[in-house]
């Protein structure tokens, strides 16, 4: 469809553009707190300004988010549904002239949590109705866990000329996830599941675009991208053979049932371009 050819190839089903906050010239900060029932706590801070006047620019922001957890599990005996989430973000951006930026930025994000959790009812069937999630507890016999710890940065140059802008940006992004619980979702030691599904993208693009200009009926960019993106699926199931023995004894003899280990990598190199004519003030051909 257009949106592919328009924002690339993950933008199949369309695109979302998160626009961050900025660095400001002026000190400024601001910290927010909450609390909710669950023990649910919340804490965001962000402090903003200039090292150098006019010339260096900083801003760095950091949440924490914890919970005990909602949803009670009689088999076990404590939440299941508990959340402990950590993000610190930086960046820095140089005026080195008028005309030329830069700016880096990093993200470190380490989130824990419980997984796995399902709500069944008393025959282990699933509960279709989201109404009745409260009211009917989940039954494994395993805490299920999982978590993402996720490192981002990127560092971008912006150029601007007379009549064009030149802009340069390299990103990586790194993901550790792992899920690991019951698979049989039942007050027994029947099934256990346990995968890591970890990532790691190299971005680079370069892109040259045309500066709006009232008088010109024209716009347009072209550009260059690569991507490095390397994915790996780990996925394990067991399986008691041995038979659990009343009451929900495990006997210690799990053994793999199904089993994967594969890491997928993807190159891809692109070039684009785009022009749009201005037909009228309310319409725009691409």
């Amino acid at each position: 469809g257009p949106q592919g050819a328009l924002y690339g190839k993950n933008a199949i089903a369309g695109a979302i553009n998160i626009s961050t906050q900025q660095p400001t010239n002026q000190l400024k900060g601001r910290v927010i707190a909450g609390y909710a029932n669950g023990n649910t706590l919340k804490v965001q801070g962000a402090l903003s300004g200039a090292l150098v006047k006019d010339k260096l620019f900083f801003r760095g922001s950091a949440s924490y988010k914890k919970s005990d957890g909602l949803f009670f599990n009689p088999t076990i005996g404590d939440e299941v549904d508990f959340y402990d989430d950590i993000n610190l973000r930086g960046q820095l951006r140089l005026n080195v002239t008028n005309n030329f930026k830069l700016t880096a930025s990093g993200q470190y994000s380490n989130i824990d949590g419980g997984g796995f959790w399902y709500h069944t009812n008393d025959d282990g069937s699933p509960v279709t109705d989201p109404n009745n999630l409260v009211n009917i507890s989940p039954r494994s016999d395993q805490i299920g866990a999982a978590f993402l710890k996720n490192f981002f940065g990127y560092l971008k140059a912006e150029v601007d000329m007379e009549k064009t802008r030149l802009q340069a940006v390299v990103s990586y992004n790194d993901s550790k996830r792992n899920g690991a619980g019951d698979l049989d979702h039942g007050p027994g030691p029947v099934l256990k599941q346990d995968q890591d599904s970890n990532s790691k993208v190299l971005n680079a693009e370069v892109r040259l675009s045309s500066k709006s200009d009232e008088n010109s009926k024209f716009s347009w960019d072209l550009g260059g991208f690569y991507q490095n993106n390397q994915k790996l699926l780990n996925t394990t199931g067991e399986a008691d053979f041995g038979f659990f023995a009343p009451p929900f004894e495990p006997t210690g003899t799990f053994s793999p049932l199904v089993f994967s280990d594969f890491t997928n990598t993807i190159n891809t190199i692109a070039l684009f371009g785009f022009i749009d004519y201005k037909v009228t003030d309310k319409l725009t051909k691409i």
